[in-house]
């Protein structure tokens, strides 16, 4: 059983960036990073980054596989932290926003308690 939980992170910030055709690159190689990042992050078993948006409002889309373990706040926050701010440097684009999808992976589905008849 997959249990999926979307946050969005969104800096606010002027935003160094062109916004235009001169950041596609830029930030598809920044999302690379971010995934490498994420990766290395406890309790994580796959990670997705795609670029999204439009060439004027870029921002990136994630997709994050949990152990059912996993301590999302504190994923969120490492992510924050260190990968996704990593990449809006990299980009120079310091309120570019990321969406974040956590989608928990659950050993076995929940069981719930039967309704009697």
């Amino acid at each position: 059983m997959i249990r999926t939980l979307v946050r969005r992170v969104a800096r606010a910030g002027t935003g160094d960036g062109d916004g235009g055709r001169g950041a596609a690159v830029p930030l598809a190689m920044a999302a690379r990073e971010l995934a490498e990042g994420a990766r290395r992050l406890p309790g994580v078993q796959g990670v997705r980054v795609r670029p999204a948006g439009t060439a004027a409002r870029p921002r990136l889309a994630m997709t994050v596989v949990c152990a059912e373990e996993a301590d999302l706040a504190a994923l969120y926050t490492a992510l924050e932290k260190g990968p996704a701010d990593r990449c809006r440097s990299m980009t120079k684009m310091s309120d570019l926003p990321v969406t974040v999808r956590f989608k928990v992976v659950y050993r076995q589905s929940p069981t719930f308690p039967q309704t009697g008849a």
